[in-house]
């Protein structure tokens, strides 16, 4: 006769509490082990292609760069579908693999196809971007930096100094600095001198790019010996740009143009509080913890504060990753904790014995710490949606014991012994538990598998994590409860309190009158499900419930040709009024960001 879990439990003692131990001690070296994040880790199977060509027109730029890359892009495995839009600006191409598809493989695919088709692009186009979304690659920390300070000074810090010693920190995989150009040369042309000389501007581009160059030329042998030879002719600053020939040795760029150094012309800006301002975003390497590196780049921004060399220097973050990963894991871990307790609490009010109750206590960390075992095994990381899962898992978890507890408590009523109590009772209810788990775990079990939608990728962790906590409570509920009841439940039996005599006799009355009026009871029935699917109808949908935020958001839209000198003494003077009446209207910070560029 084979041995069942109940059976191995009491029989094997020992050994039962061995394992036990064993998967508690593993599930907290999990628990120790498992990645924080956010959300979970998704890859969606789309891409996106930019490929900049300024100063054209969307007829232009579909011939010559959207229409020879959509031909290239034709042929890529697995392609669902392919969109572009052309711009003046130009092209940007969306492409939807199928959910089987290997992204990383499609994204090789792209690369190659865009390489050959390279050659017949417009000499104009200087680069092609691919973008990927991932749910790992948003920023882990976005900040402000400003300064009462000018455009160059402020540049020179940030670029210098903090995006240097951000980009040293372990775990930073990469810093984007957006709000403030960088210097360029630039050549303005006088139309007088460029025709008393002569000069063609398409020449003089080609000269510029031409002259502006550092290559090998060969190898030579002396003395023995092979060296490389290189010419150098990179040009390093606006002077050389100026003495740069462009017909023959008499005329340079200097003679018929002005060439300066300096920021590009302003399109866009960003103040905090009436202060010029530049923003950071933060990346974190694939590997690394969130919490630590978002800990160590805080660490660097104290330091960068308490510098008496950077006096003026303000760091507004407005958005920490692990801030939120935090607080949100922390409230779902108090919800689940205090679900716990409750349940605990409606046990002994219920049953009124402090062994029985205790007796659940242990099983309810036991099953959630094996969970955790289970989560590190399958991959699951510690975010939002998988401890969603576990909190609403929590109120499940003690089902199992309950229904082996009171078998159990019933065979010790009827005269057994602690030891046939705890074999007979758990063996009674068995096959039943065990039915009642995986009917269960099936209601969740097609969540796994929703891999078509987005909303199906977040769910996933949801669902395994709620069948490997039921999968955990079963296994608790078969090997510890009988196996702690044996122990426990050595002494005499109580007589049933009158709370639940009283419960048992008029529930025994509402089945008896239910079985007795089928009619009405299925009456009954189908008018409440008729009621509740006319209620259903109206209540409101939408992707993510709304939350309540502290943070306003406003946005200025302004006519076409609408001069940004204008526009930005506009949004100076809203600014300014905002700032005034900070205390009264109990505001933190306002941060502006003005683009002109699609003007």
């Amino acid at each position: 006769m084979s041995m069942n879990l109940p059976a191995f439990s009491l029989k094997r003692p020992v050994t039962t509490l061995m394992i036990i131990v064993s998967l508690v001690v593993l599930g907290l070296v999990s628990l120790s082990r498992l990645s924080l994040d956010m959300f979970p880790d998704i890859s969606f199977p789309h891409l996106w292609i930019r490929i900049p060509y300024p100063s054209s027109s969307p007829e232009e730029v579909e011939r010559l760069i959207t229409m020879p890359v959509e031909e290239a892009l034709g042929t890529i495995n697995n392609l669902k579908t392919l969109r572009s839009t052309s711009s003046s600006d130009g092209a940007n191409v969306s492409i939807e693999f199928k959910w089987k598809a290997n992204i990383d493989e499609a994204m090789l695919e792209i690369r190659e196809a865009l390489d050959k088709v390279r050659g017949e692009l417009p000499d104009g186009v200087e680069n092609i971007y691919v973008y990927r979304f991932q749910s790992t690659d948003r920023p882990i920390v976005r900040c402000n930096v400003s300064m009462a300070a000018g455009r160059e000074q402020l540049y020179d810090l940030v670029d210098k100094v903090v995006k240097p010693r951000l980009e040293r920190i372990k775990g930073v995989a990469n810093v984007e600095l957006r709000g403030l150009a960088s210097k360029e040369i630039r050549v303005d042309l006088n139309d007088n001198l460029v025709k008393a000389f002569r000069v063609n501007p398409y020449l003089l581009a080609r000269s510029l790019r031409t002259g502006n160059f550092d290559l090998s030329v060969g190898k030579i042998f002396f003395g023995g010996k092979r060296f490389t030879v290189r010419t150098l002719g990179e040009l390093s600053n606006h002077l050389e740009v100026m003495r740069l020939p462009v017909k023959g040795q008499n005329v340079r760029v200097g003679d018929f143009s002005s060439v300066t150094y300096d920021f590009p012309e302003e399109k866009d800006f960003q103040h905090v509080d009436n202060e010029r301002a530049v923003s950071l975003r933060i990346f974190k390497s694939s590997r690394a913890n969130i919490i630590d590196v978002s800990r160590r780049v805080n660490e660097v921004f104290d330091e960068l504060r308490n510098d008496p060399k950077l006096s003026g220097l303000r760091i507004l973050v407005y958005y920490d990753q692990s801030r939120e990963i935090v607080n949100s894991l922390r409230n779902l871990r108090q919800a689940g904790i205090i679900g716990a307790l409750l349940a605990i609490g409606v046990i002994f009010f219920f049953l009124r014995k402090l062994r029985s109750t205790l007796i659940i206590a242990i099983s309810i960390p036991t099953s959630v710490i094996t969970t955790f075992l289970l989560m590190y095994f399958l991959g699951v990381s510690m975010n939002i949606i998988s401890i969603t899962g576990l909190a609403l898992a929590s109120g499940m978890l003690v089902d199992n014991a309950v229904v082996v507890l009171e078998s159990i408590y019933s065979q010790r009523q009827k005269g057994m012994n602690s030891y046939e109590a705890a074999l007979k009772g758990s063996e009674r209810v068995y096959v039943a538990i065990t039915a009642a788990t995986l009917t269960t775990i099936i209601v969740f079990v097609p969540l796994i598998f929703l891999s078509t939608s987005r909303f199906g990728l977040f769910m996933k962790d949801f669902g395994l994590t709620i069948s490997t906590a039921l999968v955990a409570s079963l296994f608790v509920a078969l090997t510890l409860i009988p196996l702690l009841s044996e122990r426990l439940f050595r002494s005499p039996p109580k007589e049933r309190t009158r709370f639940v005599l009283f419960l048992e006799r008029n529930y025994t009355r509402v089945i008896s009158w239910t079985l007795n009026h089928r009619a009405v009871s299925v009456a009954m029935t189908v008018v409440l499900l008729l009621f509740s699917i006319y209620l259903a109808k109206g209540i409101k949908r939408e992707y993510f419930p709304q939350v309540p935020d502290r943070t306003a958001y406003y946005r200025l839209e302004v006519p076409n040709g609408y001069p940004f000198e204008k526009l930005k003494s506009l949004i100076n003077d809203y600014e300014k009024r905002l700032v005034a009446e900070k205390d009264r209207l109990e505001i933190d910070n306002v941060s502006i960001f003005s683009s002109f560029s699609a003007r």
